[in-house]
């Protein structure tokens, strides 16, 4: 299995921003250098640091994840010394204290240099990931937080875009998730209609994926194997009634024709080709998508 099928086991998407992301991370994977995760709470930063781990080097090290709120310079070394060949994650790496950041960049230094040794004189090699939840480079400017550290550890910077930023692929990550829980809970997977399926496309998702996982999981209990409608999802994701949806004809008059022709393709792109999804997105038959197909020649 490639680096990138990996990655895409754990984070589940498919809009241009966050593919890039995947391909970046993909290609840092593969080194030792330190990896800076950025991206709001729920986002899916562990889940990248676990996939980079898997297909690094080390991947048949340790994987040690820690907290930096309250992380004292003694438990720092346990936990680089517990990471021995495998690597450590600094999570909220903005709360780490300021005694302790020193110690950090010190082994961090020891570390690049091969001069990183336990007690007995073995060598200790640790690949360092942090993730953040807000832009560090402020709490530098507060000098609340080393420069120098700052930049040691903002060597290949991974931002994870907001689910709200790629909305469509909510759908795709309701599908994948959806068929976890089905397995879990033995019973079929749950499917959602094109109305649920737009709700979930506008909603603001302050809870980024974890609030979609969850919410999921609590679909899959209630509505094993049936269809779930927009009517079914909780009230933040009902519409607001919409004060005018009629279509303003412009002055200047339209080609239907030209308009269907449009809408058609962009359906077909926004779905990377799927008829049945695109047909749904335009609210009609796969079998009415397929005659307008051949009537536009777009086949």
């Amino acid at each position: 299995m490639t680096a990138m099928n990996t990655i895409d086991a754990f984070l589940v998407g498919k809009s241009p921003e966050f593919r890039a992301l995947l391909r970046t991370a993909q290609i840092a994977a593969l080194t030792d250098v330190p990896l800076f995760i950025t991206g709001e709470s729920g986002s899916g930063k562990s889940l990248l640091a676990k996939a980079a781990h898997d297909h690094s080097s080390k991947h048949h090290g340790p994987f040690v994840e820690t907290s930096c709120a309250t992380l004292n310079e003694e438990a720092l070394r346990a936990c680089w010394h517990q990471a021995r060949g495998g690597t450590l994650v600094l999570d909220d790496i903005e709360e780490l204290p300021a005694e302790t950041q020193t110690a950090l960049l010190v082994l961090l230094e020891n570390n690049s240099e091969g001069r990183s040794r336990d007690t007995q004189g073995k060598p200790i090699d640790v690949r360092l990931m942090a993730t953040c939840s807000k832009d560090l480079y402020e709490n530098v400017q507060r000098d609340e937080f080393r420069d120098d550290l700052y930049f040691r550890l903002k060597v290949v910077p991974l931002d994870l875009p907001r689910l709200h930023d790629r909305a469509h692929d909510a759908t795709l990550l309701f599908d994948h998730f959806a068929l976890e829980f089905a397995r879990r809970y033995e019973t079929k997977q749950t499917y959602l209609t094109r109305g649920a399926e737009q709700a979930l496309a506008r909603y603001a998702w302050p809870g980024n994926v974890r609030e979609l996982r969850n919410l999921c999981e609590r679909l899959t209990i209630l509505f094993g194997g049936k269809e779930v409608d927009a009517s079914n999802l909780p009230r933040e994701f009902q519409a607001p009634r919409a004060k005018n949806t009629r279509f303003e004809l412009p002055d200047s008059g339209l080609c239907l024709d030209d308009l269907e022709r449009d809408m058609i393709r962009q359906a077909l792109s926004r779905t990377e080709g799927n008829r049945s999804r695109a047909a749904r997105l335009l609210g009609i038959t796969r079998d009415t998508l397929l005659y307008r197909l051949k009537k536009y020649a777009l086949q």
